[in-house]
């Protein structure tokens, strides 16, 4: 009775899978999905070279938790060797996922994966509150959207252009504006640091809207964007310019589509 109920589950689940990833034909959601895929890449490959750093914390006897969580210890029901296992499964399965959905037309099998990646990847996350980071946030709301919300292809590309906008606004701080960040990742007099850090909050709010609405400058705008992150890259953060810059790629061809380059 048990193996013929769990074929038949097995199957509703690749019915409903089917469903819900119907719409994911379209070459421009493939894309999209495989970007996706990328920043999971992207986000175990930065883990893996700071010495695989969620197995590390789930080591660590004294975690940082949450605020939402009033202990730590819930999340360490699993057992080092199945977070070991979650943990490199979850970096094969991202390639996998990007693979299906930038060379294959499997909607659904990249679905099911990109379900399962979201699943490993929060078990990752929510262990230990060092492992946060903005660009991560971006990563879970894009994965819901694409995965559950109808109409997504103009909803996750609006999402984006905000994520740029938020995070320019959050810079609009004496902190950040005082170029001290830049002064001490990059050893620069601190009146250029001021000028640096100005500069980077006018690329992040202004040059992802100019993508979609100053279209004549829209290669001014991609460049600027693509040096950003090349800087950020360069005084020590790759983790985020990494991800963006798969999709600002994206944001760029559907610019030059609008546009009818």
């Amino acid at each position: 009775m048990i193996v013929p109920l769990f074929i038949c589950r097995c199957e509703r689940l690749w019915s409903f899978s089917k469903v819900i990833s119907g719409k994911l034909k379209s070459p421009v959601l493939q894309i999209f999905g495989g970007l996706l895929a990328l920043g999971h890449c992207l986000t175990y490959w930065t883990w893996f070279q700071s010495d695989n750093l969620p197995l590390q914390y789930y080591a660590s006897a004294q975690p940082m938790c949450w605020s939402l969580f009033e202990s730590c210890h819930w999340v360490k029901m699993l057992s080092p060797s199945l977070m070991e296992i979650i943990f490199h499964g979850f970096g094969v399965l991202a390639v996998l996922a990007a693979a299906i959905f930038l060379f294959t037309r499997l909607a659904t099998l990249g679905w099911v994966l990109l379900c399962t990646l979201l699943l490993f990847k929060s078990i990752l996350y929510i262990q230990d509150l060092r492992l946060s980071h903005n660009v991560h946030y971006l990563l879970f709301v894009l994965n819901l959207c694409f995965l559950f919300v109808p109409n997504k292809a103009n909803l996750l590309r609006w999402m984006i252009v905000s994520y740029y906008v938020a995070s320019g606004l959050l810079k609009l701080s004496p902190n950040w504006l005082t170029g001290r960040w830049f002064a001490d990742q990059m050893h620069l007099p601190i009146k250029l640091g001021e000028w640096v850090s100005a500069v980077t909050v006018l690329v992040e709010m202004l040059a992802p809207v100019a993508l979609f609405w100053d279209l004549r400058n829209f290669l001014l705008a991609y460049f600027s964007l693509l040096i950003y992150h090349g800087l950020m890259w360069y005084a020590g953060a790759p983790l985020e310019p990494l991800i963006m810059s798969t999709f600002i790629n994206r944001l760029f061809a559907l610019s030059r589509a609008k546009l009818g380059c």
